[in-house]
């Protein structure tokens, strides 16, 4: 194993920590310090190559930027530890990236899952039910293989023939099960609005309008992550998907997010509503980070896992032609029909309201503890 310490003239973004993982397979392990990653390589590791790829992720000059703060909302209290968390057995990990709830953490799962659906109630939401895989011909249209490879978990089967399902547990524990193995086909999917843009694809809607489903997703949020509770690989999701001309997507997100704003502000949560932009990982991507901060298409619902610490439970974003384009669907009498999504992580926001209001249920607001009676 050997030691490389790579410097920056700034310091390094918690968006960018996370991601430093995926720059190699032989990064064993890794630490930031301001502007210093210090990385722990495997022996027979391309240094240069690793230290260059490094530098395309962290952008030596990066633009500076002001996030633009929608809503926040301060409330003094003390944290409960994910260590005390998991004691009390209501979320514990079942294993790196996944989580298990009992009885109490169901019912608070699914209790905010209302209250998130609750919020487009009033727009008549057209509610949707979709498989958890996606064939990877959909992903590929939407761009996200060339985007956001991370991410993706990739589905494939055994080759349909009986003398190769006799080698598969010989050549799991040989690590050979590839030889056997068909080309992937389907992947788990990894965006719940994926599923509704295949299913609308050709198709003329008669009028504006709002998409709502409970998906569970799944994302490769890397292996230095797993650490944190609510960084998952697998979770749900309620979605929120609207569709019609600019304004009116523009129009449906801010309502979205004053309503998201006035829910966690009733629950007492702390929280800030703040502009951001995706986590790219391909070097040439990194330039969509400041075009998206630039045009605000993107803000997250960022809840305190304790003073330090937030985590992004929801996030509200706008499309403009992307998806409508690629999959050919629009709004009749609508010179350019657009999209968003709001997509609100469940057990991130059971997670981070534990965190804030502790498993003894006598401290919890009395809204929850009327509905739990």
């Amino acid at each position: 194993m050997k030691a490389v310490n790579v410097v920056f003239g700034r310091e390094i973004a918690d968006d960018e920590r996370k991601l430093i993982g995926f720059v190699s397979e032989q990064i064993i392990s890794c630490k930031v310090n301001d502007n210093t990653v210090c990385l722990s390589l495997d022996d027979d590791a391309d240094e240069e190559e690793i230290c260059s790829n490094l530098k395309q992720l962290v952008i030596e000059k990066s633009t500076s930027y002001s996030p633009d703060v929608f809503s926040s909302n301060e409330v003094a209290r003390t944290f409960c530890s994910i260590e005390s968390l998991e004691q009390s057995n209501i979320v514990k990990r079942y294993e790196d990236g996944s989580v298990v709830m009992n009885e109490l953490g169901v019912r608070l799962y699914s209790y905010f899952d209302e209250l998130c659906a609750n919020i487009v109630e009033e727009y008549n939401p057209v509610h949707k039910k979709y498989p958890t895989i996606l064939p990877i011909s959909v992903l590929n249209k939407t761009n996200y293989l060339a985007t956001s490879p991370q991410y993706i978990h990739l589905c494939s089967t055994f080759n349909e023939t009986i003398s190769e399902y006799q080698q598969a547990q010989e050549l799991y524990n040989g690590n050979g099960l590839s030889k056997i193995m068909k080309k992937p086909e389907h992947v788990l999917s990894p965006s719940a609005c994926f599923h509704l843009y295949h299913d609308l694809r050709n198709q003329t809607l008669p009028s504006s309008g709002v998409y709502t489903m409970r998906q569970n997703v799944f994302r490769n949020e890397g292996r230095f992550n797993w650490s944190d509770l609510s960084r998952l690989r697998d979770y749900n999701v309620r979605e929120i998907v609207f569709i019609g001309n600019h304004d009116y997507v523009l129009e449906i997100r801010t309502k979205i997010m004053e309503a998201t704003t006035s829910l966690f502000k009733k629950l007492g949560m702390t929280f800030t509503i703040i502009s951001t932009s995706d986590p790219f990982i391909m070097p040439e991507m990194q330039r969509y980070k400041n075009i998206q901060r630039k045009q605000k298409v993107k803000y997250e619902l960022q809840l305190n896992n304790s003073e330090s610490h937030k985590t992004a439970c929801a996030s509200f974003n706008l499309h403009g032609v992307a998806f409508s384009s690629k999959f050919k669907f629009h709004v009749e009498g609508s010179e350019v029909t657009e999209s968003g999504c709001v997509g609100f992580g469940l057990e991130r926001i059971v997670i981070a309201f534990l965190n804030q209001y502790g498993t003894d249920q006598d401290n919890w607001p009395q809204l929850i503890r009327d509905k739990f009676k």
